[in-house]
């Protein structure tokens, strides 16, 4: 199963830039792009224990 770091090692972007994707908060449209498709690639869910 994928992780977040995962995620954002697959999409070139900082953790907290998928964090922020996943979360609907904004960043550019180039980094939701990527982390989209690696979500998307990657199989990517989150983990509902981990949300807190």
């Amino acid at each position: 199963m994928a992780t977040i770091k995962d995620v954002a090692n697959d999409a070139g972007v900082a953790v907290g830039t998928v964090s922020k994707v996943l979360n609907g908060h904004h960043v550019s449209a180039e980094n939701k792009r990527k982390v989209e498709e690696s979500v998307a690639r990657l199989g990517y869910q989150m983990n509902y224990y981990a949300g807190g």
